[in-house]
Formats: C-alpha cells, sequence, structure tokens
C-alpha cells in the first residue's frame, strides 16, 4: 500500500499541507498542495497509467501560455510515477453553465481560440500518434489510427438494435471516406489537446466579467490536425450554433496561418460523438449529447424509446 503523504513529502522535501482531495481512484490521485504560500497540484499515477505523469509533463513543457499549467517536477519508478504543476484558480465551464443562465461562452472564446491556436503552432514531429515520454505511439497515418479506434470502440455496440447499429457505423464509415481522402493533403501533424470539455476549461468571474483561466489535463493530447480540437469543440463545448460559429470566427481571425477545412471537422465531429456515445452504452447509459446538433439524433431517439 503506497503512502502518499510520504510521496508528497519526498516530492517537495519541505512542509507541505493537502489543501483538498481533488479525485481518488485506482490509477490516479490528485490533490491541492499549499508549500509555504504556494499552491500546486500534485498527481499520483499507478499501474497502466505510471507514463501519464511523463506524458503530461512533455506535454506542458511544449506550450509556453498563460493559460496552460507549467510542469515542475515530474519522477517516476517502478511503483508509482507523480507530477507537480502550477495551480489556476477558477470553476470549471459545467460550473458556469449550471448555475449562471446569463453565461455565454461568447464570453470567452477569444481567449479559448488564441491558446488554441499557440498549441496548433507546435509541429515538431512527422507522426501522428499519442505522445508517451520522448516517443510517440504512432499509426501510420491520421485515418489509420481512426480505423483502429473504430474496430476496437465498435464492441460497445453490439447490443443494440442491429438496424440502428448499421445507421450508425455507415455514418461512422462515411466519415472516415471523407477523413482518408482529406488526409492525402496534410503534410505535417500539429500538437492537440484533443479531449477539450467543459470539465477542462476554468473560468474566473469577477464583477460580472468572465475569463479563461485556464485549459488543463493533456492526457488525451498527440499529434493530429487542428480539426480534431474544432471537432471537439463543436460536440462537447458549444452549446448552440451561435457559440460555435462565434468561436470558430475567432479561431480563424486569431490563427490566419492555420488552416482548417470545415469538412474535415464535420467528419471528425461524428468521430468524436461515436467515442462519446461507445461510452456511454458502456456505462449502461445514453444521453443525447451536450452539442446543438447531433449527427445521430434518430439513432439516440431510437435507443431511448427502447430502454423506456
Amino acid at each position: 500500500m503506497l503512502d502518499f503523504n510520504a510521496i508528497i513529502e519526498n516530492a517537495f522535501n519541505e512542509k507541505f499541507e493537502i489543501l483538498k482531495e481533488i479525485k481518488f481512484g485506482l490509477t490516479c490521485q490528485t490533490y491541492l498542495v499549499k508549500v509555504k504560500n504556494n499552491k500546486y497540484i500534485f498527481q499520483i499515477y499507478t499501474d497502466k497509467r505510471l507514463y501519464q505523469a511523463k506524458k503530461k509533463y512533455n506535454i506542458l513543457n511544449k506550450i509556453d501560455s498563460k493559460f496552460i499549467p507549467k510542469a515542475i517536477k515530474v519522477e517516476e519508478n517502478e511503483e508509482y510515477s507523480y507530477l507537480i504543476t502550477e495551480y489556476f484558480e477558477g470553476k470549471s465551464l459545467h460550473y458556469y453553465r449550471r448555475t449562471d443562465s446569463e453565461f455565454s461562452l461568447k464570453n470567452i472564446s477569444n481567449e479559448l481560440a488564441f491558446v488554441l491556436g499557440q498549441i496548433h503552432n507546435i509541429s515538431d514531429i512527422d507522426k501522428f500518434g499519442w505522445i508517451n515520454d520522448n516517443y510517440v505511439n504512432t499509426q501510420n497515418s491520421l485515418v489509420d489510427y481512426i480505423k483502429n479506434e473504430f474496430n476496437r470502440l465498435s464492441k460497445n455496440f453490439e447490443n443494440i438494435d442491429v438496424e440502428i447499429k448499421q445507421n450508425i457505423f455507415k455514418k461512422v464509415k462515411n466519415a472516415i471516406e471523407i477523413i482518408e481522402r482529406k488526409s492525402k493533403y496534410i503534410t505535417r501533424p500539429v500538437l492537440c489537446w484533443y479531449d477539450i470539455n467543459p470539465g477542462n476549461i476554468l473560468i474566473n468571474q469577477k464583477n460580472g466579467v468572465y475569463n479563461l483561466n485556464a485549459l488543463i489535463d493533456p492526457g488525451g493530447a498527440r499529434y493530429g490536425v487542428p480539426e480534431w480540437d474544432i471537432a471537439f469543440m463543436k460536440m462537447q463545448v458549444c452549446r448552440s450554433k451561435d457559440e460555435f460559429d462565434y468561436f470558430f470566427y475567432k479561431y480563424i481571425k486569431l490563427n490566419p496561418q492555420i488552416h482548417i477545412d470545415i469538412e474535415l471537422v464535420n467528419a471528425l465531429s461524428i468521430i468524436v460523438e461515436f467515442d462519446v456515445m461507445s461510452i456511454e452504452l458502456a456505462e449502461d447509459v445514453l444521453i443525447l449529447p451536450i452539442p446543438y446538433d447531433t449527427n445521430f439524433r434518430d439513432e439516440i431517439e431510437f435507443i431511448h424509446e427502447r430502454i423506456i
């Protein structure tokens, strides 16, 4: 049994105080720790997720942005790994969605578009795939990665109606064909945050003014196309067409050097939603997605009717 207090004490080598246990699980424990007058996020990984500490450390060190927490220290041994990062104040986008009916993503779209542009300007490798330490665990192409994910996630759809399953798979395969056609023109992958969701967007609010504080948790980051992150914004963050159009306008305006193919965004949005649906089905729950639009409305509504 690991002694987490001892691990934290050895990491800082000075007096500390655990202010809050943010997350506790089998493979990751996250604490808010105070040392002298400074606060830090301390994450401990075990088992098959040991690699996550170094992965996050290397990603965070690639990005020089006031909106991205800086990595302070990383260590790894056979039993555990840990990562110390800056702590950012702020509540998640989830919180403001629930508690403030006046909140609009437009309040922070400028800052979100800016920080994503900073991330997408990092292109220091010519392979697609996951980042693990200094090694990229890669498929041969973006399409190979997506096909591999499709084969892996398809198993979660085994118990739904055959016709509905076929409809879902047909849409995904059509999207893959579009991505395959488009991928021929992708010359170099860029860094993508990938898992952009309301829980990873921290905001502060003062005197009625909202500001983006941080984009956190690069655990899903990989080398891909910037359209990945735009698709995640569309399918997991924006809650109306107006919100997405405004964000997209800001992204294009602030990052004119980055070409975004909207047809590729729409195809990848199908893959993003398929991914989310597969997770929900594996957990025996399927809800209509957050976005203003869904690629699978008829199929999801049919499944809901059968459940009821």
